[in-house]
C-alpha cells in the first residue's frame, strides 16, 4: 500500500491528511499532566468528538466522489427524500448551515434536476424542496454508500454500546443548547 493511504475495510483512503488523522488519532489530543483526572477526560473526550466528526465526514466525502457528491448535497437530498416539502429555512436550520449556503447547493442541485423548490402556497415567502423524479436512483445508490460507511465504522460496536454513547451523547446535546442560551 502507497505511503499515506489507509485501508479501512476493503477501501483505500487515498487523501493523505484524512489517512494521517485515522493512523494518529491521539496527535490530536493536548497532553495533560493528569491523564486520568476528570478534567483531562472532558479535554480528550471533546477533542476526540471534533477530530471524529471531521474524519466522518471528509471519509464521506470521498466516497460519494464517484456519485459526483459532497456531504452537503447528500444531506440536502436526503432531507429532501425524508421530509418532501422540507421549507429551506427548516432544511438549512436542520443541516446547520447559512441559508446562502444552503441556497448554493440547492441550487446546483436544481440545475442537475435533482430537486425542485416550490412555492409554498400558504406563505409566499418559503420556498419548499423536493425530490425530482430522477433524483431516487441516485439518492438509493448513496444511501447505500453511506450505509456502507455507517457500517464499517460502527460494525464492532454492540447495540449496549450504541445506546451508552447515544446517552452520553445526549447529555453533551443539551449542554451545548443550554451553553448557548
Amino acid at each position: 500500500m502507497h505511503e499515506g493511504v489507509v485501508s479501512l475495510k476493503g477501501h483505500s483512503v487515498e487523501d493523505a491528511d484524512l489517512a494521517g488523522q485515522i493512523a494518529e488519532m491521539d496527535s490530536f489530543v493536548p497532553q495533560m499532566h493528569n491523564p486520568d483526572s476528570v478534567e483531562s477526560l472532558r479535554l480528550t473526550l471533546s477533542w476526540w468528538l471534533i477530530a471524529v466528526g471531521r474524519m466522518w465526514g471528509k471519509l464521506l466525502d470521498q466516497r460519494l466522489q464517484s456519485s459526483f457528491q459532497t456531504q452537503p448535497r447528500w444531506r440536502a437530498l436526503a432531507w429532501a427524500r425524508m421530509k418532501p416539502g422540507i421549507t429551506q429555512q427548516e432544511m438549512a436550520r436542520r443541516m446547520q448551515v447559512s441559508g446562502p449556503t444552503l441556497a448554493r447547493i440547492l441550487d446546483g442541485l436544481e440545475k442537475k434536476g435533482l430537486i425542485v423548490r416550490r412555492t409554498d402556497p400558504r406563505d409566499r415567502r418559503l420556498k419548499e424542496v423536493y425530490l425530482d423524479e430522477k433524483a431516487h436512483d441516485l439518492v438509493a445508490e448513496i444511501s447505500l454508500k453511506v450505509a456502507s460507511v455507517r457500517d464499517e465504522v460502527l460494525g464492532d460496536i454492540s447495540e449496549e454500546e450504541l445506546r451508552a454513547f447515544l446517552s452520553t451523547l445526549s447529555k453533551i446535546r443539551k449542554g451545548l443548547v443550554a451553553a448557548t442560551k
